[in-house]
């Protein structure tokens, strides 16, 4: 019988990630939001209004679905593997696709001409901001949640908020004080 080589092929499924793609990730869904944004600013000949009209609604309904995703999925005291409950807003979802177009259109309603000095700054920042975010992220989570994830020291739908602006605030604070070392852009990008 020939079952040894059936065996083998079967991988157990608390080892499967939903990355697919390995080190080919972001080569796998990211570059369709490029497109999808070229396609928007320079093709789509809509005015101002209808942009609005259809932006608005589909960032409402796909950030709805999204949130919804997460409380559906996150039961209190019930232990999930991350790879499952970040399931809801991966890049390849329906809900995140609207929420995204929704955006995109609405970004290009904005009329301001030139970048404010602030915001080309923060931009400037992001990559390092990126590099950064999860070394921040989890003692600021850590604390919140105050070591019982069923019952933070805030409510999760004010926690989630809180912990997302805490570390976004930390991070840039954190990236414009490496931006000012000799040699930073090596490290900030």
């Amino acid at each position: 019988e020939d079952s040894g080589m059936f065996v083998a092929l079967i991988i157990p499924s608390d080892l499967i990630d939903l990355n697919g793609y390995h080190l080919l990730w972001y080569f796998s869904g990211y570059l369709g939001y490029l497109v999808l944004a070229h396609y928007i600013r320079v093709h789509l000949k809509w005015d101002r209004a209808k942009r609005i009209a259809w932006g608005i609604p589909l960032l409402i309904v796909g950030a709805v679905t999204t949130i919804w995703s997460f409380y559906v999925q996150a039961v209190p005291g019930q232990i999930i593997e991350t790879p499952v409950l970040e399931v809801g807003w991966a890049f390849c979802t329906l809900n995140c696709v609207v929420l995204t177009t929704g955006a995109f259109l609405l970004f290009t309603c904005i009329q301001q001409h030139q970048t404010p000095k602030w915001l080309g700054e923060l931009s400037r920042l992001s990559f390092g901001m990126y590099l950064l975010h999860l070394l921040i992220l989890s003692p600021i989570a850590t604390y919140i949640v105050a070591g019982n994830p069923a019952e933070p020291l805030l409510p999760v739908g004010i926690a989630i908020p809180v912990i997302a602006l805490q570390t976004f605030i930390c991070s840039a604070v954190t990236a414009k004080v490496i931006s000012l070392l000799p040699g930073s852009k090596w490290i900030i990008g």
